[in-house]
């Protein structure tokens, strides 16, 4: 590991204890001691990457806690560990049964052999049960690290030895609808309130005119839409079933005639962005998407197979580009979104 402070290269026996033998000041992470592998300089790159300091003419882009923590899974998510430690116990109890039996033959103790071979063909079958039963466990394990876990294990330590979060860190906030001062262009709805809450930080309430709606509002907003009739409602969700049902079950009960477009994240978009979560998929969700036919056969199976993909795993600058695309420009691309029912999002670059 680099240290942050003096960029003296450390072995493990030299950064003890959190702190560098050479320069002998603490740092905040050790990489063999979190799931993610993190240390302090991946933190502040991964910083720097989720803040697109590069945008012509823009200020640097405030990210969530889960932004900076799916960043930090990626590769995690790319290369999976499908090992079983039950195979590998069963390994180790055959080997060191074959030494004892072979031993126990040389010594001519029948009764010693016996018992040996009974208990390791026992053991390798209870390890052969054991590897059979957590299989599934392994093929869609989830997140890497839960967001509770981030906070304690990486953003408290964080901030306990740099005396505060990592640079462009949004602090947790309450969840609020955030509205325009003045009527709004289009209402943008989603469930995830910290996708809402880097939308109110980066201006796009102020500069488009979107009022931000989040999650748990009685629905519809009918003194929004009582305003002004046309005013499209944005759905932005995550790239699972839950996900994906918003924009019918939103479609089944806002007014009739409400412009509804469905923002993303679609499967279909999601499979290009980056490695997903494989998580256990709800099969009655499946059934009901599978019967308002929003989504087509091949991202219904993309689910289908476990794969997930939440908003936080979305690069800041190209959430925030895919959003201002889906909003309406007064020309006929906002027919188009509205029958294709997703905005092409930007390829990712670099």
């Amino acid at each position: 590991m680099i240290c942050p402070h003096c960029s003296a290269n450390l072995l493990r026996k030299q950064r003890s204890m959190h702190t560098c033998s050479k320069c002998r000041r603490t740092f905040a992470l050790e990489p063999k001691a979190n799931s993610l592998h993190l240390h302090d300089l991946r933190v502040r790159k991964l910083a720097e990457v989720l803040a697109d300091p590069g945008r012509a003419g823009s200020p640097p882009l405030r990210y969530t806690a889960d932004q900076l923590r799916m960043a930090a899974s990626r590769k995690i998510l790319a290369n999976p560990d499908g090992s079983s430690a039950w195979l590998g116990c069963a390994g180790m109890v055959m080997i060191f049964g074959l030494v004892g039996g072979f031993m126990a033959l040389i010594a001519q103790t029948g009764e010693v052999f016996v018992a040996i071979v009974l208990v390791v063909f026992w053991v390798v079958v209870i390890c052969l049960i054991g590897h059979v039963a957590t299989a599934r466990r392994r093929r869609l394990p989830g997140e890497p690290m839960s967001a509770s876990a981030f906070r304690s294990w990486v953003l408290d330590r964080w901030a306990e030895v740099y005396g505060g979060p990592p640079p462009g860190l949004l602090p947790p906030r309450p969840v609020v609808d955030v509205l325009p001062p003045g009527p709004p262009a289009a209402l943008l709805y989603c469930p995830d309130p910290g996708t809402v809450d880097f939308l109110a930080a980066s201006g796009i309430v102020e500069n488009r005119g979107v009022a931000l709606i989040v999650q748990g509002r009685e629905w519809p907003p009918t003194a929004l839409l009582a305003a002004d009739r046309a005013l499209p409602v944005l759905v932005l969700h995550h790239a699972d079933a839950a996900g994906c049902l918003t924009v019918p079950r939103l479609r089944a009960v806002l007014p009739p005639g409400t412009r509804v477009i469905d923002a993303g994240l679609r499967p279909r978009a999601a499979e290009r962005i980056g490695p997903p979560v494989r998580l256990p998929p709800d099969r009655s969700l499946l059934s009901e998407l599978a019967r308002t036919g929003s989504l087509d056969a091949s991202e219904r199976a993309w689910l289908a197979r476990g794969n997930t993909l939440p908003l936080a795993a979305v690069r800041p600058a190209r959430l925030l580009a895919a959003v201002e695309r889906a909003l309406p420009q007064g020309d006929p691309a906002e027919e188009r979104a509205e029958a294709v029912g997703f905005m092409a999002w930007p390829e990712r670059t670099g």
